[in-house]
């Protein structure tokens, strides 16, 4: 009975055997690495367009050089402009190249900023009586306005998720032109900037340089509409003869200016 058991154990044994050390020579599975907790993917330019509108202030020390030689309003009451001044900006890009982290853009510029005069103008009027018309308009005042129009190009480097860092170079046309600016309740004198009744006239006073600028801001996307995008550029130009109110007198730059924009398409 013990002989009769011992062969089919045997047997067993024998089948069992070869199982057992292709088991044994497989090395063991190397679990899967579980993945990072919070981990985020790398910042990327994804923007293909860059159109923005945006506000200004301006700094411009050449704006002081200009003193108008009066004609036709009261010799004290001129003065040099304010190196202070107030604009807006329009720009448009399109990528070219560049994918990932950096991205290229070509365009175009525009702007406008706008600097008063130091002092208002006293202007005589027709003939006025000393009650209801007077001779002179408090609110009156010269302005000099400088404005660009520029082909640029813009560089963005998405610096993090959130921030984009923007390198700026334009060149192109600027204007400078000086015209007179009344509120609309003034008295009515119709002179050599032709201003009935207030508001805002050329004084035929104006002169083009070619320029351009450099610039660097920083952009910070939010979402598929856009996002808002602070950015300083310092102006390169040189106006000669404005005109008869300016004679012998010019400026050149720098023309610093800083702008809060909101770029459609930044993401």
């Amino acid at each position: 009975m013990r002989r009769r058991l011992a062969v089919p154990v045997a047997l067993l044994c024998a089948l069992l055997s070869p199982a057992a050390t292709s088991r044994a020579a497989e090395p063991p599975a190397t679990p899967p690495e579980p993945a990072a907790d919070g981990a985020s993917p790398a910042p990327a330019v994804q923007a293909t367009y860059l159109a923005a509108l945006g506000v200004g202030y301006g700094s411009w020390g050449g704006a002081a050089d200009f003193v108008p030689i009066p004609t036709d309003y009261l010799t004290e009451n001129s003065g040099p402009f304010e190196t202070d001044a107030i604009g807006i900006e329009m720009t448009f890009h399109a990528r070219m190249k560049g994918g990932g982290r950096v991205a290229w853009f070509l365009g175009a510029d525009l702007g406008s900023y706008l600097f008063e005069n130091e002092r208002s103008v006293d202007l005589p009027g027709w003939s006025y009586d000393d009650g209801w018309w007077d001779d002179d308009w408090d609110d009156a005042r010269l302005t000099l306005t400088v404005s660009f129009v520029t082909a640029s190009a813009r560089v963005v480097v998405a610096a993090a998720p959130t921030a984009q860092l923007h390198l700026l170079a334009g060149a192109g046309a600027y204007y400078a032109t000086v015209a007179v600016q009344a509120d609309s309740s003034g008295g009515c004198y119709c002179g050599w900037y032709s201003c009935c009744g207030g508001g805002y006239e050329s004084t035929g006073n104006h002169d083009w340089s070619p320029g351009g600028y450099l610039g660097l801001g920083v952009g910070f996307p939010l979402g598929t509409a856009g996002g808002l995008r602070l950015d300083g550029r310092a102006h390169f130009f040189d106006f000669g003869q404005l005109g008869y109110l300016f004679p012998g007198q010019s400026a050149n730059g720098p023309m610093y200016t800083f702008a809060l924009a909101w770029d459609f398409g930044l993401r």
